[in-house]
């Protein structure tokens, strides 16, 4: 291979092999910067009625399952999509950034098309899933952001009773006051919170 190490080959979405600083190049172009909020919920009603009062309101359910690899400075992930009967798959590089002063998370995320063939490969290494629902609410006209309400769900996407809330926004946001758009036990992600949310993660996770 050139003598390029294992360290310095990165896979592609054909499944191949490419060299780090092709990598790095190609990070640039698809990259983007993101602050992230999130919330975890253990719901308060049937997971069921919280999907069908979505879709009733005109808003898309985008099925996803995903896995990933997690490092104390980043992440890469693999997805698989559908949405109104077209599948996509994904892999996403997460680069985690110093955090802001009010210890806001924020990351450099660079996302690629893949097969088939890799996601599944990628799959069988990390022998398991996690199955989701998502629906994006808008969640202020300021600026064009969404709510990414994520209704967890077993591998035939049956919920289960939890659900996790993303928002990437410029705005600063106020655990205490923000109003989520679905209710429950809500556990902001916290070093305070850390035991509650890692256990909805285990319980969540699907076996493959």
């Amino acid at each position: 291979m050139g003598g390029l190490s294992s360290s310095h080959l990165f896979f592609t979405h054909r499944g191949l092999v490419m060299s780090r600083l092709e990598f790095l190049l190609a990070m640039e172009a698809h990259q983007e910067i993101e602050r992230e909020y999130c919330w975890y919920v253990k719901l308060d009603k049937d997971p069921k009625e919280i999907i069908s009062g979505f879709i009733a309101s005109g808003f898309t359910p985008l099925y996803q399952r995903q896995a990933n690899i997690k490092a104390p400075s980043g992440a890469i992930r693999v997805r698989y999509e559908k949405e109104d009967g077209t599948e996509a798959y994904t892999q996403t590089v997460k680069k985690y950034l110093p955090k802001t002063g009010d210890d806001i998370p924020s990351s450099k995320e660079t996302t690629f098309d893949i097969d088939v063939d890799v996601y599944t490969a990628f799959v069988s290494i990390v022998g398991e899933e996690m199955c989701k629902i998502r629906f994006k609410v808008p969640y202020t006209d300021k600026e064009g952001s969404f709510w990414e309400v994520d209704i967890f769900t077993d591998g035939e996407f049956n919920p289960v009773g939890y659900a996790k809330i993303d928002l990437e926004t410029s705005l600063t946001i106020d655990d205490d006051t923000v109003v989520l758009p679905i209710s429950g036990d809500v556990y902001p992600a916290s070093p305070a919170n850390k035991a509650v949310t890692d256990e909805i993660n285990e319980r969540v996770k699907v076996k493959v």
